[in-house]
């Protein structure tokens, strides 16, 4: 972000948690000083907020129209406005809000304020021949403010700290695979999550099926496609969440035979009757008015060229999406990481610290970070995919958090099944599979899933020998 000022945007998301968010606003009080913000409003704003805080031992919530009422009831209009303006602005913002993103830029820009003031000190004695002097305002400039520095978590002390895993242990974002909900194993803030599988095997459905989630838990979502581009990317989320089929109104699926406790009984053929997007004069009508009718989906789609994308690039762009839209993902979705700017002559290296990279930018913006990546050739003729079946840089299993791999026969491709088996879990076990079923027509990545026991052969084989049967017949 840029250190010369705040953005407007974030000054309004600062303000925003230090009125109204019990779990920030204490950390945001000791380290806004009102001067930072350009507005001289909001540095009234601010002001009433933090003198509320040191009586009161809370954020100020509602009562900051209490706090401002002599403003809102002013007999000058324009000063009037500008103070409803600024606290809808506040009111609105405070429920969509990335907090520890939020403090890490205002961190950022106390640090690059301290740095410039220091280091422009330090020139000045340099002019004036005052050495000495001057090398102290670069120590200076090297130390961080007080009140900028986490000092970590002093444990048994500071007690909310100290069991936060408590509330850390189930915070994965919603996959619509219960079993994988349960142990935690999907897209978590701070941390890596990579889909793993051979060439066309739907890891794009996949990375898709995690957003359709995540949206549905109101959790803002950036796509970034390297591969297909924006507008088919949207077809497929189109798809996906409305249930639509491609050409065909009558769906062949499987259907999952389950005893009371969730067990795999049996599977049988099924179909489903979808809307279609082509031979549909009136789909272009209907999908307009679901989407109007929809409320706004927090999801940004951007396409880069294959090979092109850089870390760099990808800061800035985040950077650029929070400043001029006041845009920050709880959730980056990449498909893939794989297909970045890559140096060709160090391709295991690059690809190694591309990861690294990846996962530093979920743990410093609070984010979630999904991708998927290609099997090495192995991995396109065995029955369950594993870790050595990474491609390139098997660095990738140590950086990642947790790590699912898409596997599927032939005959579970017809049938319409998979198997999702978790390489890598950080706070679970792996090694286990959970069976899938699927209709890819209609955009369903999974429509239901249970956890894999040993009969499930058995079924496959039936499954399978009666659908031959029924292809002789035909």
């Amino acid at each position: 972000m840029n250190n010369k000022k705040l953005s407007d945007n974030m000054q309004v998301n600062i303000l925003s948690l230090l009125i109204f968010d019990p779990e920030y606003s204490s950390t945001i009080h000791s380290l806004i000083d009102p001067n930072y913000l350009d507005n001289r409003v909001m540095r009234e704003i601010c002001r009433e907020a933090q003198a509320y805080i040191n009586r009161y031992k809370t954020p100020p919530s509602e009562h900051i129209a209490d706090l401002l009422e002599d403003k809102l009831k002013s007999e000058k209009a324009s000063i009037k406005k500008m103070y409803e303006d600024i606290l809808y602005d506040l009111f609105e913002q405070r429920e969509a809000i990335n907090g520890e993103f939020v403090i890490n830029s205002l961190r950022s820009f106390i640090r690059g304020a301290h740095l410039k003031k220091e280091l422009a000190s330090a020139v000045e004695h340099l002019q004036k021949g005052d050495i000495e002097r001057a090398e102290l305002s670069v120590h200076q400039a090297l130390r961080l403010p007080d009140a900028s520095l986490d000092l970590g978590m002093f444990f048994g002390e500071d007690l909310e700290r100290t069991l936060s895993f408590l509330e850390e242990m189930t915070d994965c974002y919603p996959t619509g695979i219960p079993d994988f909900d349960k142990a935690g194993i999907g897209p978590v803030p701070k941390e890596l999550f990579i889909v793993m599988a051979p060439p066309n095997t739907g890891k794009t459905w996949c990375l898709l099926n995690f957003t359709k989630f995540a949206l549905l838990a109101r959790k803002k979502v950036l796509h970034l496609t390297l591969e297909m581009h924006e507008g088919r990317t949207s077809q497929r989320y189109l798809q996906m969440l409305f249930s639509i089929s491609k050409r065909n109104s009558d769906v062949p699926v499987v259907e999952l035979e389950k005893d009371d406790e969730g067990n795999l009984l049996g599977i049988a053929p099924g179909h489903i009757e979808r809307p279609t997007l082509e031979g549909n004069d009136g789909i272009r009508h209907d999908l307009i008015k679901r989407l109007k009718y929809q409320k706004r989906m927090p999801l940004v789609i951007k396409q880069f060229p294959t090979g092109q994308l850089t870390v760099p690039m990808l800061e800035s762009y985040l950077d650029q999406l929070e400043r001029h839209c006041n845009f920050v993902p709880d959730m980056v979705v990449i498909d893939y990481a794989d297909l970045m700017k890559l140096d060709a002559s160090k391709m295991r290296e690059s690809l190694g610290q591309l990861y690294k990279d990846l996962r530093g930018i979920a743990v410093e913006r609070n984010l979630a970070m999904v991708t998927a990546t290609q099997t090495n050739r192995d991995g396109a003729d065995v029955g369950v995919i594993t870790e050595k079946h990474v491609a390139e840089d098997f660095s990738k299993i140590a950086i990642a958090d947790n790590i699912i791999s898409l596997n599927q026969t032939e005959a579970e491709r017809t049938l319409g099944l998979m198997r999702a088996y978790v390489v890598k879990a950080r706070n679970d076990e792996k090694g286990w599979q959970v069976l899938m079923t699927q209709a890819y027509q209609a955009g369903q990545f999974v429509l239901d899933s249970v956890r894999m026991n040993d009969s499930y052969i058995e079924h496959i084989e039936t499954l399978s020998g009666a659908q031959m049967a029924m292809n002789e017949v035909d």
